[in-house]
């Protein structure tokens, strides 16, 4: 087993180093865990079985990221549990082992079942997401190079980034990020520049709480007849997922007259699909000065990158007028 640990952290210490080159102490990042919820890893002749192994919480270096595990699992459940609990893919690929190691990562929708098994992983089924797997005995998971198991890593979490749900309920990982927007007075900067006047801004709402991230109310000058309207700004750090149906939500629970979705991708092909949980019809606002029509409801999409891309240079800049004290580090 200290041959199984050891390669453990060493797997995912380069994988680390591989996403992250200038992190100086990958191995730092990586932990122990144990998981024991007998609603995930199941339970054998009346004992709760144990998954043992590694994560590293990716968010740690850029938020825009998750974390990665890899656990050692002994196969002893009833055949029945393990479809019950894992669905058949899983259980199908770990059939032959009486003992396996799984590296994986979380949270992507259920419907992402096919693309995952394209990309050559394995969709382990939760109650209400998948995990994207890859799974090796552990004689073979010694065998293999560092940098075999590394790419397979670096391959979850690249297809995590892209197809993850990547915002659970309770998802800290945004937080430190909206307040971040509201403090520099990022968003109230961009209203305004956009020519809307800004009449009310909220702070970020609190994590876990039904309703969008922030609450503005604006009016449109170049409305003949302006009139101040409510308007919803969601923050996401990739892709929107199930998240287009929340914002009809927000929209049918607070009157909003628009929405500026802060992402990484266009949101608005995502919503186009949802459109008949709409109150009205909405239509792309390239600019913010097209939200505010009556009868339609704007979406405004400010690319996830351009915000990183501002907030650098605002950080530059301050260093630059407090002597190169605050720059961003090399």
């Amino acid at each position: 087993m200290d041959d199984l640990n050891s390669r453990l952290v060493d797997v995912l210490s380069d994988a680390i180093r591989t996403l992250f080159p200038l992190t100086p102490d990958p191995r730092k990042l990586v932990k122990k865990h144990v998981w024991r919820d007998r609603r995930y890893v199941g339970e054998n002749e009346g004992k709760v079985a144990a998954w043992r192994g590694m994560s590293a919480n990716l968010v740690e270096l850029d938020f825009r990221y998750r974390a990665v595990f890899i656990d050692v699992v002994e196969n002893n459940l009833p055949v029945r549990e393990r479809y019950r609990l894992f669905g058949p893919a899983f259980t199908e690929h770990t059939l032959p082992h009486d003992r396996f190691v799984v590296m994986f990562v979380l949270d992507f929708p259920l419907g992402s079942e096919e693309e995952i098994i394209a990309q050559g992983f394995v969709p382990r089924r939760m109650h209400r997401t998948l995990h994207a797997c890859v799974i090796a005995h552990p004689d073979e998971f010694l065998a293999q190079s560092v940098s075999h198991w590394t790419a397979k890593i670096v391959g979850l979490v690249l297809l995590q980034r892209i197809l993850s749900i990547h915002r659970k309920p309770l998802d800290a990982n945004e937080v430190p990020f909206q307040n971040l927007l509201y403090r520099t007075g990022y968003l109230h900067a961009y209203i305004v520049k956009g020519g809307l006047e800004l009449h009310k801004l909220s702070r970020p709402r609190r994590a876990g709480g039904f309703g969008h991230d922030f609450h503005a109310v604006v009016a449109n000058p170049t409305i003949p007849v302006p009139r101040p309207f409510p308007l919803g700004i969601e923050v996401y750090n990739a892709a929107i997922g199930y998240h287009a149906e929340s914002i009809s939500g927000y929209v049918n629970e607070y009157g909003l007259a628009g929405m500026i979705v802060v992402a990484k991708d266009d949101p608005f092909p995502a919503l186009v699909a949802v459109g008949d949980r709409f109150p009205r019809p909405i239509i792309r606002g390239q600019h913010l000065t097209e939200l505010g029509s009556e009868g339609r409801i704007g979406i405004h999409h400010l690319p996830l990158d351009n915000v990183i891309a501002d907030l650098e240079r605002m950080q530059d800049e301050i260093g630059h007028l407090l002597g190169g004290t605050v720059g961003r580090s090399s």
